[in-house]
């Protein structure tokens, strides 16, 4: 079992050196593996002692730049056909942004899930376009939105209305099904190369939020970000205890406003109607 994850090490797929996290999880799946072999009971290997090499690259994660930020905030249209066109899913991008949800998780977003300023997170929709219930148990949520985040959520419902697209979830396709991973994220790259946008990925948009908000508290941004951070019995509890989730929706949509209003790009904002 060392020998394959060095075997893994050594060897790169399609050009790319794999990550000492992606090895990890390698680890883990042999680890697994044997436990359940243990409790078998049909070995009595315990793997435990499998090592990462040490020249393992670690995964870096990027963010756009507050200039990327204004543009995707400023610009709406895209490349379909060889015509420029609004882009269908310019919404969920902005609301990845703003709120840190992961993009399955706005993928299974339904309409069901908003109601009196709050958001309800109750599950994903995977690469396999498999309904689950998130990446990990803080995955399921509740927070209160941004006002930021609420008008995004206004300009999708009137998009929608404009198609003539109905369906039950917030951001669904252009037949009113549920969007998956490989259509948002073609559509996410035509649109930030059309835009000068920098080469980030759909992950990367959610990685933007907690660049964004850096500054505040992590027991703040927990909830609303979902991550599986370990924090103190406040951090957890807070919300219901003293409120904080408003208060949280307010600094965050104070950290997003700051840079699209401190940020000169030459970029002219769009005009709400």
């Amino acid at each position: 079992m060392q020998d394959v994850i060095l075997f893994a090490y050594k060897h790169p797929v399609r050009g790319k050196t794999l990550s000492e996290k992606t090895l990890k999880n390698l680890r883990n799946c042999l680890t697994a593996f044997i436990k359940y072999a243990r409790k078998a009971p049909i070995t009595k290997l315990y793997p435990e002692s499998l090592y990462i090499p040490r020249g393992a690259e670690k995964s870096h994660k990027g963010t756009l730049q507050p200039e990327d930020i204004v543009k995707l905030f400023s610009c709406d249209t895209t490349v379909r056909y060889g015509k420029e066109i609004d882009e269908w899913y310019i919404h969920l991008c902005r609301l990845i942004v703003i709120v840190g949800l992961r993009p399955g998780e706005a993928f299974a977003l339904k309409n069901s899930n908003i109601e009196n300023h709050v958001c309800c997170v109750r599950g994903s929709i995977n690469v396999y376009n498999e309904h689950t219930t998130g990446k990990n148990e803080n995955a399921i949520r509740e927070f209160v939105l941004p006002q930021k985040a609420e008008d995004v959520l206004f300009d999708q419902k009137n998009m929608l209305k404009r198609a003539g697209v109905i369906s039950p979830y917030v951001f669904p396709n252009r037949n009113g099904q549920a969007t998956n991973l490989s259509t948002f994220e073609k559509r996410w790259t035509i649109y930030r190369d059309h835009n000068g946008i920098s080469k980030r990925t759909p992950y990367e948009l959610r990685h933007t939020f907690f660049s964004v908000n850096k500054s505040l508290p992590k027991e703040l941004i927990k909830n609303m970000g979902g991550h599986s951070d370990d924090f103190d019995t406040f951090g957890t509890y807070g919300h219901e205890l003293t409120g904080e989730a408003e208060k949280t929706a307010v600094l965050v949509n104070n950290s997003i406003t700051k840079i699209l209003k401190g940020v000169k790009t030459g970029v002219k904002p769009k005009n709400r109607t």
